[in-house]
């Protein structure tokens, strides 16, 4: 299970999965972080998607839980449920 804080707050980012966006959008930093981390953990064994994208829907279909504790944000305002 992954959570996340809110939706990404930039039109067409969010996707309905916690971190997720659509492939042809630009991998966010919070994303990042989760692939870092992934690869650098010894008990993990991880490899960041070539090319870097952030579609989970992959990880979605295999049984992680994705999910944001805040479900909705006002376009462009972060922490505005």
């Amino acid at each position: 299970m992954i959570v996340g804080q809110d939706p990404y707050i930039k039109e067409n980012e969010a996707m309905g999965l916690s971190f997720s966006v659509p492939k042809t959008t630009k991998c966010p930093p919070s994303l990042l972080q989760i692939y870092n981390a992934l690869q650098n953990d010894p008990d993990v064994d991880f490899k960041m998607p070539s090319p870097a994208h952030g579609d989970l829907t992959k990880w979605a279909s295999q049984g992680v839980f994705l999910l944001n504790a805040i479900l909705t944000v006002k376009r462009g305002e972060s922490n505005s449920h």
